[in-house]
């Protein structure tokens, strides 16, 4: 449009939005008609708020790094023309599944859940794209409850707006991207790093701050460009904004849990997400024999010992757990109800008759023994144990059966045929 009210209409405008100069005009002289006679007018340039990206992404994060994202994305100018050339040549069923391709809208490669278009076939709006997604792992997560982000240069180019192989092109026209990044973590947490600021002034004008906010904080992005004679002296300048930005957002942003952080509600909400990570039932064990609740600890060392029997962590502390317990005389209770849980391991039958064995109760050692070898039929531990306890009760015959069927299960293991034989010579 012009100032004085002229609406210029031209087919080559690249489908960029009608409240900006089509690239073909800017600084063309134009015969206009406007049915009070003809005048010539030179058309101005256009200005870098014409052509215009603007994307905001919202975190709404939890204790174990999930959460929600939603991103919107609003294009004008060039820029929307870019996504409408795109998008129209496509089926609307099908730009959505173009906007849902990793990486394309919500960064880091998130495949969005939900994407809604808006404006592509309308020329005097702008063009707006709207995605969410739920997912367990939208950041990073220590053990130690922080949450980590690195935004990088993920904040400046994205997708389908500003292609890789296609990014000097943008330099061409004047425009100005902004981007906000919003995190919410959960209540209590901090944010452990100084508020980011920077600017750079030249021929590209680059503003990084950052809105501190109780509950969540906004980092902006803003860059602007004027598309003027680019210099040897521009080029530099326009290198090092770069540079000083790639610097600013090159860098772990770490998100601190408060005073009041669960550890144990922390490490068992990692692990319902988690289920097939021995690692953290692991920890989790651990923090629960600190927290002095080792028949817990017993249960959750268990489910790991299940998933990884070579981990000697597990073992070890197992032990703590089983001293803990005997110390409060609570041993025997936790380990019977450990033997008793679907799916319970041979090590709790052999930790519950080591315990037996301790107290000199060992027909007590030997029938949960027993029971542990119907479970786990020839499994080596039970059934060399079996055959020491039942020897020690002086019942040859289960003892000899007992090493019999480990040596039958285990035919090239010289250990157990030697074994069996020294069973059957006492």
């Amino acid at each position: 449009p012009d100032p004085e009210g002229d609406l210029w209409l031209d087919a080559t405008a690249n489908l960029g939005t009608l409240t900006a100069v089509p690239g073909a005009l800017r600084g063309q002289r134009a015969f206009i008609v406007d049915g009070k006679g003809g005048r010539l007018l030179d058309i101005r340039n256009a200005d870098p708020s014409e052509n215009r990206l603007t994307e905001t992404r919202r975190y709404v994060l939890n204790m174990t790094g999930g959460g929600r994202l939603d991103g919107t994305l609003r294009l004008s100018g060039d820029f929307a023309g870019e996504a409408r050339r795109q998008l129209m040549e496509v089926e609307p069923g099908a730009r959505t599944s173009i906007l849902s391709t990793p990486g394309q809208i919500l960064g880091h490669g998130h495949v969005p859940e939900r994407v809604a278009v808006s404006g592509i076939d309308s020329p005097d709006a702008a063009v707006r794209v709207d995605a969410a997604i739920t997912h367990q792992d939208l950041v990073g997560l220590r053990l130690d409850g922080a949450l980590v982000l690195e935004p990088d240069s993920d904040l400046l180019t994205n997708g389908m707006v500003v292609p890789a192989d296609r990014a000097g092109e943008s330099m061409k026209m004047p425009h100005t991207i902004e981007r906000r990044l919003v995190i919410r973590p959960p209540s209590g947490y901090r944010f452990d790093w100084g508020e980011l600021a920077m600017r750079s002034r030249g021929a590209l004008n680059v503003e990084v701050d950052e809105l501190r906010e109780p509950e969540q904080t906004t980092i902006r992005v803003r860059v602007r460009f004027d598309a003027g004679p680019i210099d040897l002296a521009a080029r530099d300048q326009i290198q090092r904004a770069l540079e000083r930005l790639k610097e600013t957002l090159g860098r772990q942003l770490v998100i601190l849990p408060g005073p009041k952080f669960d550890q144990i509600a922390f490490l068992e909400a990692v692990t319902l997400e988690r289920p097939e990570d021995p690692r953290i039932k692991i920890l989790l064990g651990r923090a629960l024999i600190i927290a002095d609740q080792p028949a817990r600890a017993l249960q959750v060392l268990d489910a790991a010992r299940t998933q990884d029997s070579e981990d000697r962590r597990i073992d070890a502390l197992s032990a703590q757990a089983v001293a803990r317990l005997q110390s409060r005389g609570d041993a025997e209770a936790a380990l019977r109800a450990l033997t008793t849980i679907k799916g319970a391991t041979p090590t709790s039958f052999v930790l519950l008759a080591a315990l037996f064995e301790s107290q000199d109760r060992t027909q007590d050692a030997f029938v949960v023994l027993d029971l542990g070898r119907t479970k786990h039929p020839g499994n080596e531990q039970i059934e060399r144990l079996l055959a020491i306890t039942a020897g020690r009760l002086g019942l040859k015959h289960d003892a000899l059966e007992a090493a019999r069927r480990l040596a039958d299960t285990h035919p090239g293991d010289t250990a157990a045929q030697v074994f069996l034989g020294d069973v059957a010579a006492e």
